[in-house]
């Protein structure tokens, strides 16, 4: 069975935010504070395996901002949601950046095992985040990497 993705819109997301976060996180955050384009449900079946709300920075790139797998969730299948979740943001967007604390070690070894690069760090509340990024390759089509332009900008 695949990971199915279920996407919420900002005002459906806020029924669940404040819940899950508390889960993945075991810290308290309104709903209110969200500034997400959506959110993603990970799902197997009728079992919810994680979450990961996300924003868009612009057209072609991609912010994960909270998210995470649930405590019932097994390994295995949080590596295939997060698998999922990468392979649709590399359908929509060229790039994906994230801020994952500093002693989530096996996130950051995931991130990693998909060639994220820290690019970056922050200090949030005396506690240290990196930053990580990810620019995807896109398939060359007649030699044109950047899909759907002609190369004339109308700019001298």
């Amino acid at each position: 069975m695949d990971i199915e993705l279920l996407r919420y819109t900002p005002e459906e997301w806020f029924a669940c935010s404040e819940q899950a976060h508390c889960s993945v996180f075991n810290k308290k955050r309104p709903p209110w504070v969200e500034r997400i384009s959506y959110a993603l449900v990970a799902q197997l079946g009728t079992e919810v395996i994680g979450y990961a709300t996300c924003r868009e920075t612009d057209i072609e790139s991609l912010y994960w901002q909270f998210g995470g797998v649930f405590d019932r969730a097994k390994p295995l299948r949080a590596v295939r949601a997060f698998r999922a979740l990468l392979s649709d943001t590399r359908s929509r967007y060229k790039r994906v950046t994230t801020y994952v604390r500093n002693d989530n070690v096996g996130y950051i070894e995931m991130l990693h095992s998909h060639d994220f690069r820290v690019i970056g760090m922050r200090v949030v509340s005396g506690e240290i985040y990196l930053e990580l990024y990810l620019e995807f390759k896109q398939e060359e089509e007649n030699g044109d990497t950047d899909l759907g332009h002609d190369g004339n900008s109308g700019c001298s």
